[in-house]
């Protein structure tokens, strides 16, 4: 045999031992225990929420977890309950013997909004008040040592095929909006600069509205900036969200909407836009309107918890007939 075919028989060999070494190594020593020792306590830092693990194990870009729960302290209820969570490592990390997450993707997780009576939201405190990495231990149920917990420094945050519930417990009795299918993508997960998104999803009701928001959130101001897109959604579904003294105001009728939206502090919102609102039928002092047809371009500043909005503009086709109103 000449020398060529010996060297490449013992560089085979030598990378067929080496990768026996390395599923040995992966198989008896990256057991679930370890790997949920090493994830839970960073994502309980950075979420400031109890979370569980059901089974985790090690994959070829990162790890894979099923049955992963996040619950607020003393709460039952979980905040998320997801079917699978990918953790995808940084592989320059892995050259230099570091595990560095960087990407989360949530399939199929269920996520649950609350708007408390004290009117703040269960997830107000949910992004880090400092951008960058953090190395220092983290304390958790599996002791403050050096290897609890891998460093997380979130490029890409992904859910698939999701189910979001917003439940506002401000009202009596509670109101709730469901969105399924729902898809998202947060890049560059920091609290330095306004993070860039995308939502999309069906909300449930009478037919199949579909919700598509598109921008930015700065956490140094909660601030939205961005493209908010309606269709066909449900107003019976909605109008307990967005008039909660008046919950049953619109009977019957259908949104869509196309505008630049803005919202600070989840509370003050500023739009501009146009919207079309389809066989609507509103309630007013117990008696019911006729069907209305509504086509409108708008400006307007929204202070839901005052019950203000000022109309800096709005051409409005009501059954045909044309309308300008200005006002608060």
């Amino acid at each position: 045999m000449s020398k060529t075919y010996k060297w490449v028989a013992a560089i085979l060999g030598g990378l067929l031992l080496l990768f026996l070494a390395l599923v040995l190594f992966v198989r008896f020593y990256l057991t679930g225990e370890l790997i949920a020792a090493w994830i839970e306590p960073p994502m309980e830092h950075y979420l400031h929420r109890n979370v569980i693990l059901a089974d985790a194990r090690v994959g070829f870009r990162g790890f894979r977890v099923d049955g992963l729960e996040i619950h607020e302290q003393g709460s039952s209820a979980p905040l998320l309950k997801n079917e699978k969570l990918e953790l995808r490592w940084k592989f320059k990390e892995l050259l230099k013997g570091r595990i560095v997450i960087h990407t989360l993707v949530f399939t199929k997780p269920e996520i649950t909004i609350i708007r408390n009576e004290d009117g703040k939201l269960n997830i107000a405190d949910l992004l880090p008040q400092n951008a960058g990495s953090n190395t220092e231990p983290y304390s958790s149920k599996y002791g403050r040592e050096e290897h609890a917990g891998v460093p997380l420094l979130i490029s890409l945050l992904s859910v698939e095929n999701g189910h979001l519930s917003f439940v506002d417990l401000t009202q009596k009795p509670q109101a709730k909006l469901e969105i399924r299918n729902l898809k998202s993508r947060i890049n560059d997960f920091s609290a330095s600069s306004p993070i860039p998104f995308q939502i999309e999803g069906q909300i449930v009701g009478m037919g199949e509205g579909s919700l598509a928001f598109n921008g930015t959130y700065n956490p140094a101001d909660k601030r939205f900036d961005g493209n908010l897109s309606l269709k066909q959604v449900d107003l019976v579904r909605i109008s307990p969200i967005i008039a909660r003294e008046r919950s049953d105001i619109f009977q019957q009728g259908h949104l869509t909407m196309e505008t630049s939206l803005s919202a600070e502090g989840f509370d003050h919102f500023t739009a501009q836009g146009s919207l079309n609102l389809d066989k609507l039928k509103v309630k007013s002092e117990e008696k019911l309107s006729e069907t209305l047809q509504v086509e409108a371009d708008f400006q307007v500043d929204a202070l839901p918890s005052k019950e203000t909005l000022k109309v800096d503009s709005l051409n409005l086709v009501l059954n045909g007939q044309k309308a300008e109103i200005q006002g608060t």
